[in-house]
């Protein structure tokens, strides 16, 4: 079996790849898990960055819910999944040096709040956000609702939160989401520059920064809001309005909706 998350670490910077392209890079457990294992087993001791990314078409579509449907208890399944995904969460968080997000397509529920809680954003003109789980009944975790006010402000927090847009990649950089937008073609480049901008940088100095920018007070808000999400997102999934709109996105005559969200979102 493929593994469905990747690691690499080359001249310091470790890649961190979400591996199932074929199905836009959702979060089922073992995803979710093996994420979590991966990104807590980093010695950052050398590290001058870290890139996450998705392999394919997607960054990730999320939560995937083919699996959620199908699970006896999905409240249970929920909180289990949202358990592994949060340990991810704050591991990045944790890390002193600096979070690379490269996107270059979807990032639709858990995917979108993996990119809101990078430090950059790298995104190619074709990406999509949206923040989706509201459409299968469910509320945000993966610290979307903590960290999408703190990165485009609240009144447009509460408008992406209230009508879910997909928002496209130059609005994506107007509101903040997004530090740099560049052609398809030009994502790995540019990548490379900031990278060698970091490189020039002094190791000790940027976890200095980093600590300033994300305070402890702040990480402790933050680990406390994800285990808020966390009971939140699998209390909604026990509801009925939860399962209809899930089975809704999952029937074949679901294929008009967004790539970003028609086969998974939420967590």
């Amino acid at each position: 079996m493929t593994d469905a998350v990747l690691v690499t670490e080359v001249d310091r910077v470790v890649t961190v790849t979400l591996n199932r392209p074929y199905a836009g890079n959702a979060l089922d457990l073992d995803t979710a898990r093996q994420l979590a294992d991966v990104l807590e087993a980093v010695s950052w001791d050398a590290a001058i960055a870290v890139v996450l990314r998705g392999a394919g078409r997607a960054f990730s579509v999320g939560g995937d819910l083919r699996e959620m449907a199908a699970s006896a208890d999905r409240g249970a399944h929920l909180l289990k999944l949202a358990g592994h995904a949060h340990r991810a969460v704050r591991a990045l968080a944790s890390a002193p040096v600096p979070v690379i997000a490269v996107v270059d397509g979807a990032a639709a529920g858990a995917g979108f709040a993996f990119v809101l809680g990078a430090d950059l954003v790298i995104a190619s003109g074709r990406s999509r956000f949206v923040l989706a789980y509201q459409a299968v009944g469910l509320t945000p975790d993966c610290g979307a609702s903590w960290f999408l006010p703190r990165t485009v402000g609240r009144r447009r927090a509460y408008e992406i939160a209230f009508t879910n847009p997909v928002i496209g990649g130059e609005q994506a950089r107007q509101d903040g989401i997004v530090t740099r937008l560049v052609d398809p073609e030009q994502l790995e480049s540019e990548l490379a520059r900031v990278l060698d901008d970091i490189r020039r940088s002094s190791r000790p100095a940027l976890e200095g920064v980093k600590a300033l920018l994300l305070t402890d007070e702040q990480r402790v808000s933050l680990f406390a809001h994800l285990d808020a999400e966390a009971a939140s997102i699998a209390r909604f999934a026990q509801g009925d309005d939860a399962a209809e709109r899930i089975a809704a996105f999952l029937e074949p005559s679901g294929g008009s909706r967004s790539s970003a969200s028609d086969r998974s979102a939420g967590s």
